[in-house]
């Protein structure tokens, strides 16, 4: 095998793990940022010495995906959420093509209660 070869070989096997790298990048992508409600805790805010917490959600991959300029209303112990601009963490712009951007979801947002 000559030396052309050799390296030719190397090229094409680097261009199948970068391929393979950003599959996996793809992936991992798609949904990885989500929109998730804090729930605020006040068991203690009758106590001797008062305060309150924020609790943060358990089912943060449940939620709506990240998104800007969305619509928020309130329901009958909800929050409906809806449209927006999907928010790409990696890019600080949008890019060219905007209809690969835009949301047209649906979302009905319930938080846990809880009598104290």
């Amino acid at each position: 095998m000559s030396k052309s070869e050799r390296i030719r070989e190397q090229r094409v096997a680097r261009l199948a793990e970068l391929k393979e790298n950003l599959k996996k990048e793809k992936e991992e992508k798609i949904r990885s940022h989500y929109l998730g409600i804090y729930v605020l805790d006040l068991s203690r805010a009758l106590n001797s010495k008062p305060f309150v917490t924020w609790l943060p959600p358990k089912n943060l991959g449940n939620g709506p995906e990240e998104t800007i300029l969305y619509t928020l209303l309130p329901g009958k112990s909800e929050l409906v959420m809806f449209g927006g601009i999907k928010k790409d963490p990696t890019s600080l712009g949008f890019s060219v093509n905007i209809n690969n951007q835009i949301s047209n979801s649906l979302h009905f947002i319930t938080a846990p209660n809880y009598v104290i």
